[in-house]
C-alpha cells in the first residue's frame, strides 16, 4: 500500500513540475512541492522497514502449539547464522539457515528471519537443532518454537542426531501465507506486470490531480509550446482565443487599446458595460484577468473606443509578415502589435525593428494600408513615406 501511495505522490510531484514548466505559472510550484515532498520523504523511508518486517517471521498469526498438535512440526538444525544489518529497537533483525526435517516429505533447507536478543542469538547458533512450526504441509516458510510441548521436547532430545547437515532448498511461493492478508498487487515475479501498470496507473492519476483542474490552461500552454511560434501572439494563431478570453472576462467588447505581444496580450477597456472608467485586461497562460484601473484614465471616450469583435484579429500575423516584407526588416525581437483609433476608425500598427533600423506599417480593421514610415532604406516603406510626406 505504501509503494502504491508513493507512486500517486510521484505522480502528483511530476504533475506539477510539468505543468509550471509548460505553463510557467511558478505561483503553484510551491504548492505543489510543499504537499508532494514531504509525503514521499516519509514514504521513502517507511518502505525499506516495511520490507524489513514483511521478512519477519508471522509468529503472531501462528498458532504454534496447534501447528506442532496438527502435524506441522519437525526438527531442523541450524547450518548458518548473520546478522542482517538492521535493528528495531536495538535488537539485531538476524538469518539463519535451517534443514528442515519433516516426517512427511524430504528434507529441505530455507532461512528464517528473527529479531534476535542475546538468548536468542545463542540458541540459534550452527549445529544446533531446534523445534519448528511450519504454516503449512505444502510450504516452506516456518517459526522456530522455542517452548515445543512435551512431546516434541522429547522427540528433539529422541531425535537429535536424525537431522541431516545439508538439503535442497525449498523456495517460497509468492501466494501470501494461510491466514495472511492478500496483497493488493502480487508479489515476486509473476505479479512484476501487474505491479508495473498499478504504478504506472498510480503516477498517472497523481499528475492528473494536479493536471485535471487546470487542463484548460496546461493543455493550451503546452499547444503552443511545440507550435512554430509557441506563445508570441503576434505570430501564432491563439489571438481570437484570447480576445474572446478577455471579453468574458470584461463582460462586454468595448475597448480603447489592444496589444499583442510575446507571452501575453493586453487590452484596455471599459470597467463595465456603459462605464466612463478603464481597466487594464491581460491574457497570460492561457487565462484572461482583470488587472485593476488603467493609470491614466480619460475624461472623454467619445473618441477611443471601438467594439474589439469589429477587428478580425485571426489576420494579425499576415500583418506582421507584410509589415516585414515592406520594411525589408527580420525583426532581431518580437515585433509590437497595436489596435488603437488614430483619430479616426480602429487600425492596427505593425512595429518592427532590428538593430539599426525601424518601422511601421499600418491597415484599417479590413486590412487595407493607410500608412508606413521607415524601414531600411529603399524598401517600400521607406519609399512610401518619402512619397507622402
Amino acid at each position: 500500500m505504501m509503494r502504491l501511495l508513493l507512486f500517486l505522490a510521484i505522480g502528483f510531484v511530476t504533475g506539477g513540475v510539468l505543468f509550471v514548466s509548460v505553463t510557467g505559472d511558478v505561483d503553484e510550484l510551491g504548492w505543489y512541492l510543499g504537499l508532494g515532498i514531504p509525503v514521499i520523504g516519509i514514504l521513502g523511508s517507511l518502505l525499506p522497514i516495511a520490507a524489513m518486517m514483511r521478512k519477519l517471521p508471522q509468529s503472531s498469526r501462528l498458532d504454534i502449539p496447534a501447528a506442532l498438535a496438527d502435524g506441522r512440526g519437525a526438527l531442523a538444525r541450524v547450518t548458518s547464522f548473520r546478522r542482517t544489518g538492521t535493528s528495531i529497537n536495538d535488537v539485531p533483525l538476524c538469518e539463519v539457515t535451517l534443514v528442515v526435517q519433516p516426517r512427511e516429505r524430504a528434507a529441505y533447507s530455507t532461512t528464517y528471519r528473527e529479531l534476535m536478543n542475546s538468548e536468542l542469538r545463542a540458541r540459534r547458533q550452527p549445529g544446533q537443532v531446534v523445534v519448528v512450526a511450519r504454516h503449512a504441509l505444502d510450504r516452506p516458510e516456518l517459526v522456530i518454537a522455542d517452548q515445543p510441548d512435551a512431546s516434541w521436547a522429547a522427540t528433539l532430545e529422541e531425535s537429535h542426531g536424525s537431522v541431516p547437515d545439508a538439503a535442497p532448498v525449498w523456495k517460497a511461493p509468492d501466494t501470501p501465507l494461510p491466514g495472511q492478508r492478500k496483497p493488493i498487487i502480487g508479489r515476486g515475479e509473476r505479479g512484476r506486470p501487474a505491479r508495473m501498470v498499478a504504478y504506472v496507473a498510480l503516477a498517472a492519476i497523481g499528475a492528473g490531480i494536479t493536471l485535471v483542474p487546470n487542463w484548460s490552461q496546461f493543455r493550451t500552454e503546452a499547444a503552443a509550446v511545440f507550435t512554430e511560434h509557441g506563445d508570441d501572439f503576434t505570430r501564432n494563431d491563439r489571438q481570437r482565443e484570447a480576445v474572446e478570453a478577455i471579453i468574458a472576462v470584461m463582460g462586454h467588447s468595448t475597448v480603447t487599446h489592444v496589444g499583442f505581444y510575446d507571452g501575453y496580450v493586453l487590452v484596455t477597456g471599459l470597467s463595465a458595460p456603459g462605464a466612463v472608467t478603464l481597466d487594464d485586461y491581460q491574457f497570460r497562460y492561457g487565462e484572461a484577468t482583470r488587472e485593476g484601473p488603467t493609470l491614466i484614465q480619460s475624461d472623454d471616450l467619445s473618441g477611443d473606443t471601438f467594439d474589439l469583435r469589429s477587428v478580425d484579429v485571426s489576420r494579425i500575423p499576415e500583418y506582421v509578415a507584410a509589415a516585414i516584407t515592406a520594411t525589408g526588416i527580420e525583426p532581431a525581437e518580437t515585433p509590437y502589435v497595436g489596435i488603437d483609433r488614430f483619430s479616426g476608425p480602429p487600425a492596427i500598427d505593425v512595429t518592427v525593428r532590428d538593430e539599426y533600423f525601424d518601422g511601421t506599417y499600418r491597415v484599417d480593421i479590413s486590412g487595407k494600408l493607410v500608412y508606413m514610415d521607415g524601414g531600411r532604406p529603399g524598401s517600400a516603406s521607406d519609399k512610401w513615406e518619402k512619397e507622402h510626406k
